[in-house]
């Protein structure tokens, strides 16, 4: 029976099999993330944080073209290399939850949808709300 290590974030898997599930997995992250740039509403660093942690483990070149993007690429490598935040990037995150929960919010009250539908959205931001400033270390300005 094969054992299975937890390789520490960035090393790359030698298995092939693995390599190319992450590889697949970034590719289609990056893809998603590359879609949210320009589809409102659809999120971008969320899916590349996911891409470049992926190609991390199969894929480096990949990993650092995402980390090289302008703006946003070191936003992403600060958080996957050490697991923070900047205040700016927190703060932007939180009012785009809020920002599109809200809209979500008024359209299903709009639709006379249920309002624990509603409830269930605003819990979940909290929660979420609660972990980006409670739960993720913020980091000086990059």
């Amino acid at each position: 029976m094969a054992t299975t290590t937890n390789l520490p974030l960035g090393a790359t898997t030698r298995r092939p099999l693995q390599r190319f599930v992450y590889a697949s997995v970034g590719v289609i992250c990056l893809g998603l993330g590359g879609l949210g740039v320009v589809v409102p509403g659809l999120p971008t660093v969320i899916f590349w944080i996911i891409a470049a942690a992926c190609f991390g483990r199969s894929c480096p070149a990949l990993q650092q073209w995402i980390y090289r993007r302008p703006r946003i690429g070191p936003v992403i490598e600060l958080f996957v290399t050490q697991r923070k935040i900047t205040r700016v990037s927190k703060q932007r995150a939180l009012i785009g939850m809020w920002f599109g929960m809200l809209i979500s919010s008024l359209i299903l009250v709009t639709l006379d949808r249920p309002l624990w539908i509603v409830a269930i959205i605003v819990a979940c931001g909290a929660g979420v709300t609660w972990w980006i400033t409670r739960g993720i270390e913020t980091a000086e300005p990059v």
